[in-house]
């Protein structure tokens, strides 16, 4: 029954695969003084028989960004989009941004429209100081103790596994002996 169900999955997974249009980063973290400009990009994957058209749309900061509105992504292939950002003078801690982005495509005259995505991007101010704003400081604290933590997780459960398994086994071993 397993093996039914594993077969179906990877005979369905290319068709599901190729229905969807994918960015990545999911997630950009920039860096940026108040008053300055940074640049970056992210990616747009379009793994369809159809091009697709794109229309990204901004929420909180639209001042802030210079990126095109729309454009066009052939099928099956990617594109990069390049944006910038500029900061006010006034700007200070963390403003998250995301941005929308929609996908269009046309089949046999028709016009279809897929689910959209979203990419959020941190704009992490850095104080006159040169120093990251304390709420920054501490975000990237706790992504480092999620991983400590988690790395601990892993350790412990590997040590668990081979003491208490590890003997199982030869206690199996032993009786069939």
């Amino acid at each position: 029954m397993k093996l039914a169900f594993l077969f179906l999955f990877f005979l369905a997974a290319p068709v599901s695969l190729a229905q969807g249009i994918a960015v990545s980063p999911s997630t950009l973290d920039l860096a940026i003084r108040p008053g300055e400009r940074v640049e970056s990009q992210f990616t747009l994957f379009n793994p369809s028989l159809h091009e697709s058209l794109y229309a990204i749309s901004i929420k909180n900061y639209p001042g802030y960004f210079a990126i095109p509105d729309n454009g066009v992504i052939k099928a099956n292939s990617s594109e990069k989009i390049k944006f910038s950002v500029n900061l006010p003078e006034d700007a200070s801690g963390n403003l998250a941004e995301v941005l929308e982005i929609s996908f269009y495509s046309e089949n046999q005259g028709a016009l279809s429209i897929a689910p959209g995505i979203s990419l959020k991007v941190n704009l992490n101010v850095i104080e006159r100081n040169g120093i990251l704003s304390k709420e920054i400081r501490a975000f990237y604290l706790n992504k480092r103790s999620i991983a400590i933590v988690a790395a601990v997780l892993i350790l412990g459960g590997v040590i668990v596994y081979s003491l208490f398994f590890e003997k199982e086994e030869r206690k199996q071993k032993r009786n069939r002996r």
